[in-house]
């Protein structure tokens, strides 16, 4: 299962004047396999794919990122942890514009993700 594969599976997403979600990082998540081996930790790159899955879901589209203005990472996400992201967007000439903030289950910020994406056309 790839990491993609993983959050469309497990990330459950309220919709409502913007979108929320929940995931659970189990002890087989892809995105711990080698980072770091003895500690696994929840990778930088990861919070920026569950940002875009986040929204994803919530439009239910197939999204591309076209720029990243922002990848803060806060505090570590270990296996066992609760994601919660949140995001806000905007839509306009085809692009969408977000804001993307991850918090552990315990209210701890984790990541704040600010980026561009556009729809994939097949």
């Amino acid at each position: 299962m790839t990491v993609d594969e993983y959050f469309r599976e497990k990330l459950t997403v309220i919709s409502g004047s913007g979108c929320s979600g929940t995931v659970v990082l189990e002890e087989k998540f892809p995105g711990f396999q080698g980072h770091f081996p003895g500690m696994k930790v929840f990778p930088g790159i990861c919070s920026i794919m569950l940002a875009r899955c986040l929204l994803e879901k919530h439009l239910r589209k197939k999204l591309t990122i076209r720029s990243i203005r922002k990848a803060k990472f806060f505090a570590p996400a270990l296996p066992g942890d609760i994601l919660h992201p949140e995001g806000t967007f905007t839509e306009e000439n085809g692009l969408i514009t977000a804001s993307v903030l991850i918090c552990s289950g315990n209210g701890v910020k984790t990541a704040d993700v600010r980026f561009t994406l556009a729809e994939v056309m097949s």
